[in-house]
């Protein structure tokens, strides 16, 4: 029984000096009017316009309002991609093979060109904007390095008893 003593005493001690936690400063990409979604420790995401950045809090414009999210309580901020892109590559792709299948008419009508060209364009537009909003491709700008966690827990069992303990840094 006496040595669990000095035992518990070093896991005390540990669990002290690992509690305490530094903060991380926030990259210099995270600044205003940025459209980012925030996770935080409780794994709760939210999603807004970067109003301010403070070293103790980030302000976000949300549909609810504004948001302060506790700079300790952040794991990430990802920056979320739009269909924008995806949309415009689907139109450079379908106008391009809109002109070149209009080119292989005989007759060389500007309104049939045209209408192939538009249509195309139109349909892998749509077509671009679905394949790129089905992939994610969140650009992360801060991720939170792992803490340093020091975990106490009794085992108990039939004619036993102790400590198990673990420590991460």
């Amino acid at each position: 029984m006496a040595p669990t003593v000095p035992a518990l005493a070093v896991v005390a001690l540990l669990t002290s000096a690992a509690g305490s936690v530094y903060a991380q400063a926030l990259p210099d990409s995270v600044r205003s009017g940025l459209k980012v979604e925030i996770i935080d420790e409780a794994g709760a995401s939210v999603e807004g316009h970067v109003r301010e950045v403070s070293s103790q809090f980030v302000r976000l414009a949300t549909r609810r309002g504004i948001t302060d999210v506790p700079v300790d309580s952040i794991v990430r901020i990802a920056r979320p991609d739009g269909i924008k892109n995806g949309a415009l590559i689907g139109l450079a792709v379908g106008a391009g093979l809109g002109i070149l299948s209009a080119s292989t008419y005989a007759e060389g009508d500007g309104a049939v060109m045209l209408s192939q060209t538009l249509g195309n364009g139109l349909v892998c537009a749509g077509i671009g904007a679905l394949l790129d909003a089905s992939i994610d491709n969140r650009r992360t700008l801060y991720q939170r390095g792992a803490r340093r966690q020091t975990r106490v827990a009794p085992l108990i069992g039939p004619g036993t008893g102790g400590v198990a303990a673990s420590i991460s840094w």
